[in-house]
């Protein structure tokens, strides 16, 4: 059951892109609201991901798993029903947060759960099994749900079919988690979370809305107030006994560089599934399910090489992160060149998707390994944390950021040019990245 819980937390933060057109047309939304529903889910998740790991050492890891598990029910059924996507919006917000405090737990329930040994080797390999598969899982059964219109509901569905798996979940774990599972002398930083949701909440909000509104004052106004709080959160944390980003943390070498690594990639990728699924909706007037199968080898090649990658000799795998981000810039390239001609790519594009997640996945798990290397064994738990943060945000920042710019180009120009556009610029990004793995590689030699 503790699986279950992280499959559906994994499962709606990519199934979202998939009911794009469905979402728009079904609620009139605009294309600002689309990038809130997608990316707000994630923004919450991400600032209160480190929070609720903490309070499940606090209150115990069982409450903190159930509580949040009732939660995420309850926002689900809440996202089925909404009416509005402004309401639609306001439930994505307090999801992403119920699985903020329900994910966490997972991992430490698996080291109660299971003692040393073969019997957690196995739950560890399923864990690896369901966080590689939660992306393309929540892009297929989005497709299928929309392409079946269970009992009508349409897009409402990949929302409502949480709902019962959640309740059963309930049950179970009622049942079989362990009651005592506390972590003595936990503390939380109240303070230092807030300042950080602000700061995002004030950088992304104006961002999405801004291009659909003219860029209006406010927006300016938004951005210079997180301007201004960021040297408050700084001195914040320098304060505080548990800070939600631990300063002499990222001085590990490596750590940094790695998280400017992590940043890059996944920003990139975030943005590719938004661009990518509302041009082959909108333009192509592919169906949801059409548009999940498309994205299928992209999960696949980067199941694979994800796979492959820990079973390679050190020196090949440190080459191959090279190799993963400079393939994944040559296909962006060539992905640009063949969306911009407006015509249909077919196959072509199958293959692309498939190369991108080839590359991806040479890339982003060895470099999440290299970055925690020289981090102290009784200081992993943070760094992971801090790698987990900044792998979410990223999401919202390539929703929030280069999905605006997409949409922007797109009223101009027509989605075709806006999605060329938008792969020259993950393209760029991508050699940003390059530079960084190989200084990654340099510092952890």
């Amino acid at each position: 059951m503790l699986l279950g819980g992280l499959f559906m937390s994994l499962l709606d933060i990519s199934i979202v892109n998939i009911a794009i057109g469905p979402l728009r047309d079904g609620l009139h939304a605009s294309g600002a609201q689309l990038q809130l529903i997608v990316s707000g889910y994630v923004m919450t998740y991400a600032v209160l991901l480190v929070t609720g790991a903490r309070l499940g050492g606090r209150l115990g890891h069982r409450t903190v798993f159930r509580c949040g598990l009732a939660g995420f029910v309850l926002t689900s059924a809440a996202c089925g029903l909404a009416p509005t996507a402004p309401a639609l919006i306001g439930c994505r917000l307090a999801q992403g947060a119920a699985a903020a405090f329900m994910l966490p737990q997972v991992m430490s329930l698996i080291q109660v759960c299971f003692p040393a040994g073969p019997s957690r080797s196995r739950a560890l390999g399923w864990y690896g099994l369901v966080l590689a598969s939660g992306t393309v899982s929540g892009q297929l059964l989005g497709g299928v749900l929309l392409q079946l219109d269970v009992a009508g509901l349409g897009w409402r569905s990949i929302f409502l079919v949480n709902v019962p798996i959640g309740l059963v979940l309930l049950w179970l774990s009622a049942r079989a988690l362990p009651r005592h599972t506390r972590t003595p002398g936990t503390n939380l930083d109240v303070a230092g979370t807030g300042l950080l949701g602000a700061i995002i909440g004030l950088l992304v909000v104006p961002l999405v809305l801004g291009h659909e509104n003219g860029w209006p004052v406010w927006g300016f106004v938004a951005w210079g107030i997180a301007a201004l709080l960021v040297p408050v959160f700084v001195v914040v944390e320098r304060a505080a006994s548990a800070p939600v980003v631990p300063g002499d943390l990222l001085r590990t070498p490596g750590l940094l560089t790695g998280l400017t690594v992590v940043l890059v990639v996944i920003t990139g990728y975030a943005a590719y599934l938004f661009v990518f699924s509302v041009h082959l909706q909108t333009t192509l007037g592919m169906s949801p399910l059409g548009t999940g199968l498309t994205f299928l080898p992209l999960a696949i090649g980067f199941a694979a090489s994800s796979l492959l990658s820990p079973h390679l000799p050190a020196h090949a795998t440190r080459w191959l992160i090279l190799a993963g981000l400079l393939l994944c810039a040559v296909v962006f390239v060539a992905l640009g060149q063949v969306v911009g001609d407006g015509n249909r790519p077919g196959a072509v594009l199958l293959v692309f998707f498939g190369l991108v997640g080839v590359g991806q996945g040479f890339a982003i798990t060895p470099v999440m390994g290299i970055a925690l290397s020289r981090v102290p064994v009784r200081r992993a738990g943070e760094a992971s944390g801090v790698l987990s943060c900044a792998f979410q945000l990223a999401q919202v920042l390539g929703v929030a950021a280069v999905g605006s710019l997409f949409l922007s180009v797109a009223d101009r120009s027509g989605t075709a040019s806006a999605a060329h556009l938008i792969c020259v610029l993950i393209a760029l990004g991508l050699g940003l990245g390059v530079v960084a793995a190989r200084r990654l590689l340099i510092v952890t030699r």
